[in-house]
């Protein structure tokens, strides 16, 4: 739990939104029913917010 959630903290430090998939992904090994558990709890902390698209030169 504590490395998952420094992970989100750095991605909000570097203000790189947390996506879902990376949220799962980073969740994988905590296992799935964690990820689900913590999104119902913390429903008020989480933020959705759509990225996006960025120009690639």
């Amino acid at each position: 739990l504590t490395a998952l959630k420094l992970y989100i903290k750095r991605l909000n430090n570097i203000s790189i939104p947390l996506l879902i998939f990376m949220w799962h992904a980073a969740a994988e090994q905590i296992r799935y029913n964690f990820f689900k558990r913590y999104i119902t709890i913390n429903l008020n902390k989480i933020r959705k917010i759509k990225q996006k698209l960025k120009d690639i030169k």
